[in-house]
């Protein structure tokens, strides 16, 4: 919707022009958000298209679809004090604004300050942030400072069930907390989220805190609740903390109970510093923590560590590659009914200037969005698929030369009326311009969870699942991409293959051989099993062997 784009980009007079042509200010969008609640999120918006959207009526206690909260809390998560002031002054609800303001680490201090001031209840319970209270909420994410002030406005300490060398360690001096220690005190006892002493100190910025605790016969092996290890109570962008502990010797792959380490613990919420600090140490990923990524910045550290492109989320992928990857369909209804269906290449390759194509590769909106706003329904009555870049099991690739090349997959499953395995290749410039190629079905058929491994000039495709009907047990399909001219060609191989193989690893062994392993083969029957051995592929000679 052209309204929330304009208010999201902080564009005052596109607002104006979008109001005039009939836009209704409080219509919700494809995620269920107003105009004001991106214009409270956004950076690039200012407190004065705010203002402009409240002028002309906006509501500023409206919520959104799907518990998306109102606009005041947008801009607490956002960190802006400005914002938060001005939907006051507008009447917005302040219930749950503390304990949302205490979890999100962009509020600042001025930020509890001003809704203090501004009356917000210290003993609120924020259900849709998980947090107990503010007070609980600043006690689990150690946000000592927050706390203080907090109890100082007149907060229960009591929930906190602090000792008092607990409360030295929070914001006492490295002198509080030896006298606490030299009184003989308890280094065993758990505050209300289960830490001890030791765990506490974690969180603070003091190593000389830790050191001493740890000299007084704290003991290192502790954990606080659902098993949390001590490097996880040191994440944050103060990094000092967590380069002790692992210059300790501390486990970098411990687990808690959920089977979480430190890393995963880091990439999920977004560590940046912490991130990087683990796999400088060594620490290990996995694709289930390169899928937590939720940020392009937490990916590009995961990527410089040989994270694979193909293993993240598709919308942080998007923006990685230099897509808009917003699932907004910007593209106009002519150019929609022009080119809605898929097609199949007629030459190798065939460019596809199609303008419907590139703008939903820009958007990664799946194919209920342009059907929707088009068609004003969710089926099609022909009973084809609409072409979208919403998909899954598509390869991702880096050149050297800084392009990207994207290589075909499914979007949904079979009993969607979009289900639609494709067989074009996308290929991104890496400043923003896009190309689409398709070919013949019967030199590239649909492909989906297949490998492409960069080798020379070269993109190896091997395995895919594909329509039941195409595959060949017994078989392992193999393509080569040339990455200059995009054409493809068909590879036939000699040896012992792995079979029809889908979901594998692939990785390149210099430029004389690849090497997959695990992932699914389907027998004979039809049946998937997952591959227990490792394949080599000879590129001189195109003859497989198992290796293990």
């Amino acid at each position: 919707m052209k309204l929330h784009e304009c208010a999201q980009a902080g564009d005052i007079a596109g607002m104006g022009r979008e109001l005039t042509q009939g836009a209704r200010i409080d219509a919700l969008d494809r995620d269920g958000l107003s105009a004001l609640m991106r214009a409270a999120a956004s950076p690039a918006a200012s407190v004065a298209a705010i203002g402009f959207l409240l002028e002309r009526g906006a509501d500023v206690r409206q919520a959104g679809k799907r518990r998306a909260p109102p606009a005041l809390i947008h801009a607490v998560r956002a960190g802006s004090v400005e914002k938060v002031a001005v939907l006051l002054d507008a009447g917005a609800d302040i219930t749950e604004a503390l304990s949302c303001a205490v979890f999100s680490v962009r509020a600042a201090l001025p930020m509890i300050e001003l809704l203090l001031a501004r009356g917000a209840d210290i003993e609120t319970v924020n259900h849709a942030e998980l947090g107990p209270s503010p007070l609980l909420s600043a006690s689990r994410v150690g946000r000592f400072e927050v706390i203080r002030l907090l109890l100082a406005t007149g907060a229960d300490p009591q929930p906190l069930a602090w000792t008092a060398l607990m409360q030295a360690i929070a914001w006492g001096s490295l002198a509080d907390v030896q006298a606490q220690l030299s009184a003989g005190v308890d280094l065993t006892a758990r505050d209300s989220w289960q830490r001890t002493p030791w765990l506490l100190a974690l969180q603070t910025a003091s190593v000389a805190k830790a050191e001493l605790l740890l000299s007084s016969g704290a003991d290192r092996r502790d954990q606080g609740r659902c098993g949390k290890q001590p490097l996880m109570y040191a994440l944050g962008e103060d990094t000092g903390m967590l380069l002790w502990l692992i210059e300790q010797g501390f486990d970098l792959e411990a687990q808690d109970e959920f089977g979480k380490t430190a890393l995963a613990e880091a990439v999920s919420y977004s560590e940046v510093a912490s991130v990087k600090t683990l796999l400088q140490a060594g620490a290990q990923f996995d694709r289930e923590i390169i899928a937590s990524a939720r940020t392009r910045e937490v990916a590009s550290v995961l990527l410089e560590y040989g994270a694979r492109l193909d293993d993240l989320d598709f919308t942080v992928r998007s923006q990685i590659i230099g897509c808009r990857g917003d699932r907004r369909v910007r593209v106009d209804e002519a150019d929609y009914r022009a080119a809605k269906h898929r097609r199949f290449g007629t030459s190798n390759p065939e460019l596809f200037d199609e303008a419907f194509w590139l703008g939903m590769v820009d958007c990664r909106a799946g194919a209920w969005e342009p059907r929707l706003k088009f068609d004003g329904k969710d089926r099609d009555e022909d009973g084809e698929a609409v072409w979208c870049f919403e998909r899954f099991g598509c390869s991702v690739s880096r050149l050297a030369d800084g392009r990207y090349i994207e290589i075909a997959g499914e979007h949904e499953d079979f009993y969607d009326p979009d289900f639609c395995i494709y067989n074009d290749v996308v290929v991104h410039d890496g400043h923003g311009d896009i190309s689409i190629y398709g070919y013949p079905r019967d030199l590239f058929p649909p492909t989906d969870f297949h490998s492409a491994t960069v080798v020379g000039d070269y993109i190896y495709i091997i395995g895919c699942l594909g329509y039941p009907n195409d595959r060949i047990p017994g078989y392992t399909p193999v393509f080569r991409l040339h990455c200059s001219t995009l054409v493809i060609e068909k590879i036939e191989t000699s040896g012992q293959n792995p079979g029809w193989i889908y979901q594998h690893k692939a990785c390149a062994l210099g430029e004389s051989a690849i090497r997959i392993a695990a992932g699914e083969v389907v027998g004979a029957q039809g049946e998937e099993v997952p591959n227990m051995h490792a394949y080599l592929l000879d590129l001189t000679t195109l003859t497989w062997t198992c290796s293990s």
